[in-house]
């Protein structure tokens, strides 16, 4: 692998190897709980925030927010629009 070449040979004692070291350290799971949300759920929620801040109802705005980040959403508004990722 130093000499930047990586066998097929290799794969399952390399494989084996992080096996071993996730269980040691528990690096290579998502740390984080899934969202029950899917995608298209999570796009209707922003899409909806969207409307009510055009409307100006930023409380409606803002309670939506809040449910998205209590099912582990964060919302970050930028210049091109909303986007949004999983905790």
């Amino acid at each position: 692998m130093d000499s930047g070449e990586f066998r097929a040979g290799n794969a399952p004692a390399a494989l084996a190897f992080l096996g071993l070291f996730d269980s040691i350290f528990d690096a290579l799971r998502p740390s984080a709980k899934p969202s029950g949300l899917s995608d298209a759920a999570v796009e209707a929620f922003v899409a909806e925030r969207t409307a009510a801040k055009k409307a100006r109802d930023f409380s409606l705005a803002d309670r939506i927010r809040d449910q998205l980040l209590e099912q582990g959403i964060i919302l970050e508004d930028t210049k091109s629009g909303v986007r949004w990722k999983r905790k």
